[in-house]
Protein backbone atom coordinates (compact mmCIF):
# COMPACT_ATOMS: atom_id res chain seq x y z
CA UNK A 1 0.00 0.00 0.00
CA UNK A 2 2.68 2.60 0.80
CA UNK A 3 4.63 1.43 -2.71
CA UNK A 4 1.09 2.55 -4.73
CA UNK A 5 1.00 5.78 -2.60
CA UNK A 6 3.87 6.68 -3.00
CA UNK A 7 3.96 6.23 -6.81
CA UNK A 8 0.78 7.80 -6.98
CA UNK A 9 2.00 10.79 -5.17
CA UNK A 10 5.15 11.16 -7.22
CA UNK A 11 3.02 11.00 -10.57
CA UNK A 12 1.06 13.32 -9.48
CA UNK A 13 3.82 15.57 -8.61
CA UNK A 14 5.65 15.19 -12.00
CA UNK A 15 2.45 15.71 -13.87
CA UNK A 16 1.65 18.97 -11.92
CA UNK A 17 5.36 20.29 -12.67
CA UNK A 18 5.04 19.60 -16.31
CA UNK A 19 1.45 21.15 -16.38
CA UNK A 20 2.55 24.52 -14.66
CA UNK A 21 5.87 24.35 -16.44
CA UNK A 22 4.78 23.71 -20.01
CA UNK A 23 4.72 26.48 -22.41
CA UNK A 24 1.58 26.80 -24.49
CA UNK A 25 3.35 28.71 -27.97
CA UNK A 26 5.54 31.97 -28.24
CA UNK A 27 3.41 34.24 -30.14
CA UNK A 28 4.75 35.95 -33.39
CA UNK A 29 6.06 39.48 -32.23
CA UNK A 30 7.72 38.05 -29.27
CA UNK A 31 11.16 38.92 -28.37
CA UNK A 32 13.80 36.71 -26.64
CA UNK A 33 16.60 37.80 -24.49
CA UNK A 34 19.25 35.03 -23.38
CA UNK A 35 22.11 33.64 -21.55
CA UNK A 36 23.97 30.07 -22.29
CA UNK A 37 26.60 28.48 -21.66
CA UNK A 38 28.29 24.94 -22.70
CA UNK A 39 30.90 22.66 -22.38
CA UNK A 40 32.37 19.72 -24.34
CA UNK A 41 35.38 17.43 -24.77
CA UNK A 42 36.21 16.78 -28.64
CA UNK A 43 38.85 14.26 -28.05
CA UNK A 44 41.19 15.55 -30.92
CA UNK A 45 41.79 16.84 -34.29
CA UNK A 46 44.67 15.95 -36.94
CA UNK A 47 47.38 17.62 -35.66
CA UNK A 48 46.49 18.09 -32.06
CA UNK A 49 44.54 16.88 -29.13
CA UNK A 50 41.06 19.05 -27.62
CA UNK A 51 40.98 18.74 -23.86
CA UNK A 52 38.17 20.60 -23.68
CA UNK A 53 35.62 23.07 -25.33
CA UNK A 54 33.94 26.03 -23.49
CA UNK A 55 31.84 28.73 -24.19
CA UNK A 56 29.29 31.53 -23.41
CA UNK A 57 26.99 33.63 -25.52
CA UNK A 58 24.37 36.41 -25.35
CA UNK A 59 21.43 35.70 -27.48
CA UNK A 60 18.65 38.44 -29.07
CA UNK A 61 15.78 36.66 -31.00
CA UNK A 62 12.41 38.02 -32.55
CA UNK A 63 9.35 35.33 -33.31
CA UNK A 64 8.81 36.23 -37.04
CA UNK A 65 5.95 33.58 -36.91
CA UNK A 66 4.65 31.26 -34.06
CA UNK A 67 7.31 29.51 -32.68
CA UNK A 68 9.69 30.36 -35.05
CA UNK A 69 12.65 32.90 -33.99
CA UNK A 70 15.41 34.77 -35.58
CA UNK A 71 18.02 36.39 -33.83
CA UNK A 72 21.60 37.79 -33.99
CA UNK A 73 24.25 36.07 -30.75
CA UNK A 74 27.58 36.93 -29.46
CA UNK A 75 29.90 34.00 -28.69
CA UNK A 76 32.88 33.94 -26.26
CA UNK A 77 34.57 30.63 -26.34
CA UNK A 78 37.55 28.90 -24.92
CA UNK A 79 39.49 26.01 -26.65
CA UNK A 80 41.87 23.78 -24.43
CA UNK A 81 43.93 22.04 -26.91
CA UNK A 82 47.22 20.36 -25.54
CA UNK A 83 49.69 23.33 -25.68
CA UNK A 84 46.85 25.30 -23.59
CA UNK A 85 43.99 27.42 -24.27
CA UNK A 86 42.86 29.31 -27.28
CA UNK A 87 40.21 31.72 -26.64
CA UNK A 88 38.02 32.68 -29.66
CA UNK A 89 35.07 35.57 -30.15
CA UNK A 90 32.67 35.44 -32.94
CA UNK A 91 29.18 36.62 -33.27
CA UNK A 92 26.46 34.98 -35.68
CA UNK A 93 22.64 34.66 -36.42
CA UNK A 94 20.53 31.86 -35.57
CA UNK A 95 17.11 30.07 -35.95
CA UNK A 96 14.87 28.45 -33.50
CA UNK A 97 11.99 26.45 -34.03
CA UNK A 98 9.50 25.20 -31.14
CA UNK A 99 8.08 21.96 -31.09
CA UNK A 100 6.24 19.31 -29.03
CA UNK A 101 5.48 21.59 -26.42
CA UNK A 102 8.79 22.98 -25.10
CA UNK A 103 11.44 21.26 -27.19
CA UNK A 104 13.39 22.86 -29.01
CA UNK A 105 16.17 22.61 -32.18
CA UNK A 106 18.38 25.55 -32.40
CA UNK A 107 20.85 26.16 -35.48
CA UNK A 108 23.92 29.00 -35.28
CA UNK A 109 26.00 30.22 -38.07
CA UNK A 110 29.12 32.42 -36.54
CA UNK A 111 32.06 33.98 -37.58
CA UNK A 112 35.09 35.48 -35.64
CA UNK A 113 38.25 35.74 -34.92
CA UNK A 114 40.36 32.54 -32.89
CA UNK A 115 44.22 32.59 -31.27
CA UNK A 116 46.67 35.05 -30.70
CA UNK A 117 47.24 35.07 -34.01
CA UNK A 118 43.81 36.26 -34.96
CA UNK A 119 42.57 33.20 -37.14
CA UNK A 120 39.27 33.92 -39.50
CA UNK A 121 36.57 31.18 -38.59
CA UNK A 122 33.24 29.86 -39.11
CA UNK A 123 31.38 27.75 -36.90
CA UNK A 124 28.14 25.60 -36.85
CA UNK A 125 26.39 24.56 -33.94
CA UNK A 126 23.40 22.94 -33.76
CA UNK A 127 21.37 22.34 -30.52
CA UNK A 128 18.59 20.70 -29.03
CA UNK A 129 17.18 21.80 -26.17
CA UNK A 130 13.99 21.61 -23.62
CA UNK A 131 12.86 25.06 -22.22
CA UNK A 132 11.52 24.81 -18.71
CA UNK A 133 9.26 27.90 -17.63
CA UNK A 134 9.56 29.25 -14.59
CA UNK A 135 6.82 31.41 -15.07
CA UNK A 136 5.47 33.08 -18.04
CA UNK A 137 8.42 34.90 -19.18
CA UNK A 138 11.67 33.33 -17.97
CA UNK A 139 12.91 29.65 -18.82
CA UNK A 140 15.79 27.55 -17.78
CA UNK A 141 17.30 25.30 -21.33
CA UNK A 142 19.27 22.48 -20.55
CA UNK A 143 20.33 21.35 -24.01
CA UNK A 144 22.87 19.55 -25.85
CA UNK A 145 24.90 20.56 -28.79
CA UNK A 146 27.18 19.48 -31.69
CA UNK A 147 29.98 21.85 -32.51
CA UNK A 148 31.65 22.07 -36.57
CA UNK A 149 34.51 24.95 -35.70
CA UNK A 150 36.28 25.75 -38.60
CA UNK A 151 39.77 27.91 -39.59
CA UNK A 152 40.75 27.69 -43.12
CA UNK A 153 44.66 28.44 -42.93
CA UNK A 154 45.24 26.69 -39.08
CA UNK A 155 45.12 23.02 -37.80
CA UNK A 156 43.07 24.07 -35.21
CA UNK A 157 39.42 22.91 -36.89
CA UNK A 158 37.46 20.50 -34.64
CA UNK A 159 33.83 19.26 -34.44
CA UNK A 160 32.20 17.15 -31.29
CA UNK A 161 29.18 17.02 -28.73
CA UNK A 162 28.07 18.61 -25.95
CA UNK A 163 25.85 19.80 -23.19
CA UNK A 164 24.98 23.74 -21.85
CA UNK A 165 22.30 25.66 -19.59
CA UNK A 166 20.29 28.42 -20.13
CA UNK A 167 18.62 31.39 -19.38
CA UNK A 168 15.73 33.17 -21.47
CA UNK A 169 13.67 36.03 -21.19
CA UNK A 170 10.94 36.23 -23.03
CA UNK A 171 9.28 39.71 -23.79
CA UNK A 172 5.77 40.42 -25.58
CA UNK A 173 4.77 37.12 -25.22
CA UNK A 174 1.29 36.37 -24.95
Amino acid sequence: MKISTKTTLSCLGWFFLFHITSAQTINQNAFNLGLSSGFAYMGGNKDYDVDGYYHADLNLGYFIATDFEFGFELDVSNIIFDDGPYPAAGVGTFIRFYFAKNFYSHMIYEFGLAGDDAYDYTKFTFNFGYSLFLNHSIAFEPKVFYVFHNEPGSSFDFNGPGIGLGIQLFINRK
